[in-house]
């Protein structure tokens, strides 16, 4: 039987184990302000593409709320089709109302369509909500 051959340099061995840093977890997408509005559109239109909605609401929401007409229109998206959140028509109706008084043209179409399908009781909501 072969003997397996002895070592010609002696074996170091660490004094401590090196730590092997892990898979690097997917990190939330931030409203950085080193981003461009454009940027943070498109990188929250991926994130919706992806069906990373979290991530999406996290770049829209406060876009939203600042008035841009895009994040309204995708935020009313969101709230019709249960991304991230509540399914909750009345409200995805209310923002792209917002969405529609910005400027969007889209909004507009949406609501038209949506305020056909709106319930009695969804109607009152809109009503008592303004």
């Amino acid at each position: 039987m072969n003997k397996p051959a002895e070592p010609k340099a002696p074996v170091v061995v660490a004094a401590k184990p090196v730590k092997v840093p892990s898979v690097a977890k997917s990190r939330p997408i931030t409203g950085s302000s080193a981003l461009t509005l454009p940027e943070k559109l498109e990188l929250a239109e991926l994130a919706f593409t992806l069906e990373e909605y979290q991530q999406a609401l996290i770049v829209w929401a406060p876009l939203a709320q600042k008035g841009n007409a895009e994040a309204q229109y995708n935020l009313g998206n969101m709230f019709l089709g249960g991304h991230a959140l509540p399914i909750d028509r009345v409200r995805a109706y209310s923002w792209w109302e917002k969405a529609r008084n910005s400027g969007s043209t889209k909004a507009e179409d949406s609501l038209a369509k949506l305020e056909k399908s709106l319930t009695f009781l969804e109607k009152r909501q809109l009503q008592r909500a303004k």
